[in-house]
C-alpha cells in the first residue's frame, strides 16, 4: 500500500512546476485591490512592459553604437506577443501642417546622419520628455521600451523574457540592463528551480552528517532518511496532484517537512535505543510508542496549529504554505508510526558497546545541566526577566518595510539593473494616480487642467515622479503638433479660444490608442502615470502622505479627486496587512497551544510555563532583527509563526515526560533527572538537526529565504537554551506536586 501511494505521488511530481506571480501578493478582498482591478480595465496594466538600458561610455551619439541599437530595436519588434518597441532610433515627432489633413512624422534622432547629431541633441533636451525617458542626462545611456500583450500567463511571460535575452546577447554592447515584469518573473522562476534543488540537497547533506555523528550506524542513518524522504515526496506529490506550484514562499517547504519529520523520528529513536538495553525489541517499541507517542501527537498538534494560523493571511502563497506544511506534518507523523515502527521491528537493530558509552556521556552532560539549573534557578529567572524586558523594548522599534526587489541581493544583476534605471532614467517602478471629476464633467475643463498642472508640478519636484502619461502631457503634445511641431509650443495655452481649439483636437482623437490609455470614454476619469525609484514602503508612504496633504491644502477637491493606485502600491499595502495578519495568527497559535497544554495538565501555571520559554526566543529574534536593521515584511513576518510552532515541540516533550514521572510518585528532583537524561538528549539532537536544515537556507540568493533560515535558526537556538535552562528553572520555582 505504501509503495503504491509512493509510486502514484512520485509520478505526480513530474507535473510540479515552479511559478512566480507577484499579483498573488495583492491583498485579497481589499478595497484598494478592487479599485486597481477596475482601474486596470479602463486604462490597461501598469506593468506590461520590459526595459532595455544600454550604456556606451564614449557617448550615445556614435553612429556605430546607434546602428546596433536600431538593429536590436527591429529584432525585438519581431518577438511574438510584443505590441510595440520604442527606442531612440525610431522615436517620432508629429507635426501638423495646414495643407495636410493628418500629422506628419519626423524622426527625433537622425541617427544615420552624423551632421545632425548636435541639432538632435538640442531637440531632445528641449522636448521635456524624450530626454528622461530614452536618453540619460549624461548622454552615455539609452533606453528601449518594449510593450507586450496584457496579462500574459507565466509561460508566455518567460518566453518573451528569454527571447529578449537571446536577442540582446547577440550584440556586444558595453553594458546592458534588463527590467520589467516579464524579466523579473523569469529571474524568480529560474531561481526557484535552482534553489529548490539546492535546498533539498543541502538540507539532506546536513541531516545525514548529524545522523552519522549521532548514531554512527547504517540503519541509524538510512531509516530516518527513508521516512523524511517519503514525507517530502508525498507532500510535493500532493501539491502536484492539486495543481499547485512551487513559488518564492513554498521553496522552503521541502526543508521544513524534512526537519519536522526528522524531529518525530529522533524522539522515537532516542527513547527506543535507550530501552533496548533494558528489554526486548518488541517491548522497547511498545514502551517507546507509549512514552513518546503522546508527546509526539501533542507536538504535531501544536505545530499544526502554528502552520494553520498562516491561513489568517490574505496572501495566497502564504496560505498555501500553511496548508501544505500542515499536510506534510501529518504525513510525517503517519509514516513515523507506521512505516518507521515497522522497519525498526523487522530489521536487525542492536546496540553496540560504543552506544552505551555515548549514552553514558549524554547522561552525564544532561545531569550536569540539571545540577546547574537547580543551583542557579533564581539567577536564571532574573536574567531571563531582564533579557525579556530588553528584547521587548527593542521589539517595539521593529518597523514594517519592503522593496519590490527585496528578495534579491544587492549584487544580483536584476537589482543592479533597477539601480541603473533609477540613476539614468528616473526608475523602473510604476507610479499610478487615478484622477476623476467629482461632478462627473469632463476632466478637460480649463479649471480641472489648471489644478492638474499644479499636481503634476508637485509630483515632478517633490515626490519625484518621471511622468510619462497624463492629461497635461497629452494636451501639451497635441498643442505642439497642431502648431507645426514647434518645441516652444509644448505647453497648454491660457487663452480661452486657443485652449478650446486644443480640447476639440483632443476630443477628435478619442478613438486613438493614446487617448484610451489616458482618458475614460466620457473623459470624466483619467490617470497620471510614470515611474520612480524603488525607495521602500516606508519612504513611499511618507511621500504619499505629503502628496495627499498637498492636495488637501492646495487643490480644489470639490472639482477633482485623486487616488494613488498600481501594482506596487498594492504590494506596499499587503506588507502591512500580512504583518498584522501574522501577528494575529501568532496570538491565535499561542492561545490555542496554551489551551491544549492547559487541557493536558489541567493547570494554568503549567500553561504559562509552556508558553514563556517559547515567547522569549521570539522576542530575542525580533530584537536581533532591530539590531541588524532587518524590517518586518512578508518573508520575515511568517518566521515567527513557523518557529513558534516548531520550537514549542521540545517544551511539550519535556513537560510531558516530567508529568509522566511525577504521576509515578517521584519527587520533583527525581522527575527532573529522568526528564533531563532521556528527553534532554532528544531535544538537543532534534534541535541540531532542525537547525541544520534551516541553516542551509542561508545560502539562498533570495534574501527572504535567507532571512527565514537565519532568523528561525536564531529562534531555535534561543528555544533550546530556554528549554534546557528557563523551563526547568520555572518548574523548580513552582515546585508542582503530583496529584493524588
Amino acid at each position: 500500500m505504501l509503495f503504491a501511494v509512493t509510486l502514484f505521488l512520485g509520478l505526480e511530481l513530474k507535473g510540479l512546476k515552479q511559478y512566480y506571480n507577484f499579483e498573488d501578493f495583492f491583498p485579497k478582498n481589499h478595497s484598494d485591490t478592487e479599485f486597481f482591478l477596475d482601474y486596470r480595465e479602463k486604462f490597461g496594466s501598469d506593468n506590461d512592459f520590459a526595459l532595455i538600458g544600454i550604456k556606451n561610455q564614449q557617448g550615445i551619439f556614435k553612429q556605430n553604437f546607434l546602428l546596433k541599437v536600431d538593429s536590436l530595436t527591429k529584432e525585438l519588434s519581431q518577438i511574438e506577443n510584443v505590441n510595440k518597441v520604442l527606442s531612440p532610433t525610431n522615436l517620432k515627432l508629429l507635426k501638423k501642417f495646414d495643407l495636410y489633413p493628418k500629422p506628419v512624422e519626423f524622426p527625433v534622432l537622425h541617427w544615420q546622419d552624423e551632421s545632425k547629431y548636435t541639432a538632435d541633441s538640442l531637440t531632445i533636451a528641449l522636448s521635456k520628455g524624450f530626454e528622461s525617458q530614452f536618453f540619460s542626462l549624461d548622454k552615455q545611456s539609452v533606453l528601449i521600451y518594449l510593450n507586450h500583450a496584457p496579462k500574459v500567463i507565466d509561460t508566455i511571460s518567460v518566453q518573451i523574457s528569454r527571447d529578449i535575452n537571446q536577442i540582446v546577447s547577440k550584440y556586444d554592447f558595453e553594458e546592458v540592463h534588463l527590467g520589467g515584469r516579464v524579466v523579473g518573473q523569469t529571474v524568480y522562476i529560474d531561481l526557484i528551480k535552482d534553489e529548490t534543488i539546492i535546498f533539498i540537497g543541502s538540507s539532506l547533506l546536513f541531516v545525514i552528517l548529524f545522523l552519522v555523528f549521532t548514531y554512527r550506524s547504517f540503519l541509524g542513518v538510512i531509516l530516518p532518511l527513508i521516512i523524511v524522504g517519503l514525507s517530502v515526496l508525498w507532500t510535493l506529490g500532493f501539491m502536484a496532484l492539486f495543481g499547485k506550484s512551487l513559488d518564492i514562499v513554498s521553496t522552503v517547504l521541502p526543508s521544513i517537512i524534512m526537519v519536522i519529520g526528522m524531529s518525530d523520528v529522533i524522539h522515537l529513536t532516542t527513547h527506543y535505543r535507550n530501552m533496548l538495553s533494558k528489554m526486548s525489541k518488541k517491548e522497547a517499541l511498545k514502551h517507546s510508542i507509549k512514552r513518546v507517542g503522546l508527546a509526539t501527537l501533542l507536538t504535531s498538534l501544536t505545530t499544526l496549529v502554528g502552520f494553520l494560523s498562516l491561513l489568517t493571511s490574505a496572501v495566497k502563497p502564504i496560505i498555501e504554505l500553511g496548508i501544505f506544511a500542515a499536510v506534510g506534518l501529518l504525513i510525517a507523523l503517519f509514516l513515523t508510526y507506521t512505516c518507521y515502527v515497522a522497519l525498526l521491528y523487522l530489521l536487525p537493530f542492536q546496540l553496540e558497546e560504543s552506544d552505551h558509552k555515548k549514552n553514558a556521556v549524554w547522561k552525564s552532560k544532561m545531569l550536569n545541566i540539571n545540577i546547574f539549573v537547580k543551583k542557579q534557578r533564581n539567577q536564571i529567572l532574573w536574567f531571563s526577566l531582564a533579557l525579556t524586558i530588553v528584547c521587548a523594548g527593542l521589539t517595539s522599534q521593529l518597523e514594517i518595510n519592503n522593496f519590490l526587489l527585496e528578495d534579491l541581493r544587492e549584487s544580483h544583476p536584476q537589482k543592479v539593473a533597477y539601480r541603473f534605471f533609477e540613476e539614468k532614467f528616473g526608475g523602473a517602478r510604476p507610479f499610478e494616480l487615478a484622477v476623476w471629476t467629482k461632478n462627473g464633467n469632463s476632466i478637460l475643463d480649463s479649471n480641472s487642467i489648471n489644478e492638474l498642472k499644479k499636481v503634476e508640478h508637485f509630483l515632478k519636484q517633490e515626490y519625484p515622479v518621471d511622468i510619462q502619461l497624463s492629461p497635461v502631457t497629452v494636451l501639451s503634445e497635441t498643442n505642439r503638433i497642431i502648431n507645426g511641431g514647434k518645441l516652444e509650443e509644448l505647453k497648454i495655452p491660457t487663452e480661452k479660444r486657443a485652449f478650446n481649439k486644443l480640447v476639440n483636437a483632443v476630443n477628435r482623437a478619442s478613438s486613438s490608442e493614446e487617448s484610451k490609455r489616458v482618458f475614460s470614454q466620457n473623459k470624466d476619469t483619467s490617470r497620471i502615470s510614470g515611474t520612480f525609484g524603488d525607495w521602500g514602503r516606508r519612504s513611499i508612504l511618507h511621500r504619499n502622505e505629503k502628496f495627499y496633504n498637498y492636495v488637501a491644502e492646495n487643490i480644489d477637491t470639490n472639482l477633482l479627486q485623486f487616488r494613488i493606485t498600481g501594482s506596487g502600491h498594492l504590494l506596499d499595502l499587503n506588507t502591512e496587512k500580512v504583518s498584522s495578519n501574522v501577528i494575529e495568527g501568532l496570538i491565535l497559535a499561542i492561545a490555542l497551544i496554551g489551551l491544549i497544554v492547559g487541557l493536558l495538565f489541567r493547570s494554568f501555571k503549567m500553561t504559562l510555563i509552556s508558553i514563556i520559554p517559547n515567547v522569549v526566543p521570539l522576542l530575542i529574534t525580533a530584537a536581533v532583527m532591530v539590531m541588524f536593521g532587518i524590517d518586518l515584511k512578508i518573508s520575515t513576518a511568517i518566521i515567527f509563526v513557523i518557529s513558534f510552532g516548531i520550537a514549542v515541540d521540545d517544551s511539550i516533550h519535556f513537560l510531558t515526560r516530567f508529568r509522566l514521572e511525577m504521576k509515578q510518585g517521584k519527587t520533583v528532583d527525581e522527575a527532573m533527572e529522568v526528564t533531563f537524561t532521556d528527553t534532554g538528549k532528544s531535544i538537543v539532537i532534534t534541535t541540531l538537526i532542525i537547525l541544520s536544515g534551516f541553516i542551509s537556507l542561508c545560502a539562498s540568493s533570495f534574501l527572504s529565504t535567507f532571512y527565514i533560515g537565519f532568523l528561525i535558526s536564531i529562534t531555535l537556538i534561543g528555544a533550546l537554551i530556554c528549554d534546557l535552562l528557563l523551563l526547568p528553572a520555572l518548574l523548580y520555582w513552582v515546585n508542582p506536586k503530583p496529584k493524588p
